[in-house]
């Protein structure tokens, strides 16, 4: 037996708790005390278990039971006197507060520079995951372009505000919506195919961010809710914007080579 405070924090833990997390593992440990093990090298180091430490601080848990392994056994904990609905309650918690944690961004990066992470991560996923840590995301190790390190444009005023006429073009979607409502499908039919021709609506987007450099706040705002400019990386790869973005691209490329 030893005390808790004998353990050191993990200085390359790239797993960070966010307030709700570590809120979330002090009252797990509150409600039905420990039962999760951790895992610590021969100096006290935490290499599992960063978090779950933390809140068994917070909670007034002193020590800890240590079992030495080699590897080739799995340490089970048998925790006992758990009615039904604690053993529900204690396994949920265990599995929510882990996704409400974070990547610690910059200690990622650090790790993907000292060490081999593609066991763990391909260059996609830490693309996904590092944003503008040293100023942009992660160098691809393949030459694939969409995953490129990415500038974020300043959408400053360069010229006259551009008409609305001139930054889009719907005349191919009110054609189709024009021979839609002509045609003999019902009208649950018509309403899925007009959604679906709003599709060929063309965006001339070097006029977009024209249009938006010169746009009020609000008008902004909702131009990047709808990814029509890209300010915010970190909330459009959450959406999925840049990897649509990579896919349109491809799928552009490969009809322009289609009809050449």
């Amino acid at each position: 037996m030893t005390s808790i405070n004998n353990l050191k924090h993990d200085h390359k833990n790239a797993r960070k708790r966010t307030d709700r997390s570590a809120a979330l593992i002090k009252e797990s440990l509150e409600r039905y005390g420990a039962a999760r093990s951790i895992v610590i090298d021969e100096d006290g180091r935490i290499l599992a278990g960063n978090g779950t430490v933390e809140g068994a601080k917070q909670a007034g848990i002193e020590n800890v039971r240590i079992i030495d392994t080699d590897g080739d056994e799995i340490i089970a904990v048998r925790r006992t006197g758990l009615t039904e609905d604690e053993k529900i309650g204690l396994a949920l918690a265990d599995n929510r507060s882990s996704e409400l944690s974070d990547w610690d961004q910059q200690m990622l990066s650090q790790l993907n520079q000292e060490h081999d992470l593609s066991p763990w991560f391909n260059a996609e996923d830490l693309n996904e995951i590092i944003i503008d840590v040293n100023e942009g995301s992660v160098e691809p190790k393949d030459d694939n372009p969409y995953t490129d390190k990415v500038e974020v444009s300043p959408y400053e005023i360069t010229g006259p505000k551009p008409e609305l006429s001139a930054i889009y073009d719907e005349t191919k979607a009110l054609q189709l919506i024009q021979e839609i409502d002509n045609s003999s499908a019902t009208d649950a039919e018509k309403i899925f195919l007009k959604a679906a021709a709003y599709r060929h609506v063309v965006f001339n987007f070097q006029q977009i961010a024209e249009f938006y450099a010169h746009s009020n706040s609000e008008v902004q705002q909702l131009m990047e809710d709808s990814a029509l400019v890209i300010v915010d990386f970190d909330h459009a790869i959450k959406n999925g914007w840049t990897r649509l973005g990579g896919e349109l691209a491809d799928a552009y490329t490969s009809e322009q080579s289609a009809n050449a």
